[in-house]
């Protein structure tokens, strides 16, 4: 309630300077009269919409845990210490999936399926989570059609698809990130969905 009532506050006194400033330019040369109502509604409306942004920042900011509330707010206690690094939670570099494939190690690559029609590889990143690139040579209603093949890779739980790119006679590709600690999950579930592309 409070934010809103600063913004209420701060939306009126940037109205009302708007104002007071567009009456003085109009008097001094010669504008229409209704210079000043445009422009105090042009100044409430930017600022109402841009003070709701800079007012969530700097409550995020400025939310220091009192005597009475030792608990910071949620977005203050996610942030990470400074300077503190702390190690990626990844599986053993080798470690079997269940889908019986490797997870790559930072830097490399490992094939999670392949066939005539699909090719799914799984790339390691240093900070423990692993890119996905899907390679499907289908045609566009195969891809993007009802019950088509992009609708299935985003139905994947725990896998964060970027815009499919398409290559032409080579087919679509897509590009997902996946954090080690659904890694094997979401690796079975892609060998299965490429078994039945095939």
């Amino acid at each position: 309630m409070l934010r809103n009532a600063s913004r209420w506050l701060l939306t009126l006194l940037v109205g009302a300077g708007a104002f007071y400033g567009a009456e003085y330019l109009t008097t001094q040369h010669s504008l229409h009269e209704a210079v000043p109502y445009a422009a105090t509604a042009i100044a409430a409306v930017v600022t109402w919409l841009v003070s709701g942004r800079v007012l969530a920042a700097a409550r995020d900011t400025l939310a220091f845990p009192t005597e009475d509330s030792p608990a910071a707010p949620p977005a203050v206690q996610a942030r990470p210490a400074m300077f503190v690094r702390t190690p990626p939670a990844t599986p053993a570099p080798t470690a079997k999936t269940s889908c019986g494939c490797p997870s790559p190690e930072p830097g490399k690559s490992t094939v999670i399926a392949r066939n005539a029609r699909m090719s799914v590889v799984a790339f390691g990143e240093d900070n423990g989570s692993f890119t996905v690139q899907v390679t499907a040579r289908v045609s566009g209603s195969e891809f993007k059609g009802p019950g088509g093949l992009r609708g299935k890779l985003e139905a994947l739980e725990g896998i964060k698809w970027e815009h499919p790119k398409n290559l032409g006679s080579e087919g679509r590709q897509m590009n997902g990130r996946v954090h080690a600690a659904v890694y094997a999950r979401v690796a079975a579930a892609l060998k299965q969905l490429a078994e039945r592309v095939s």
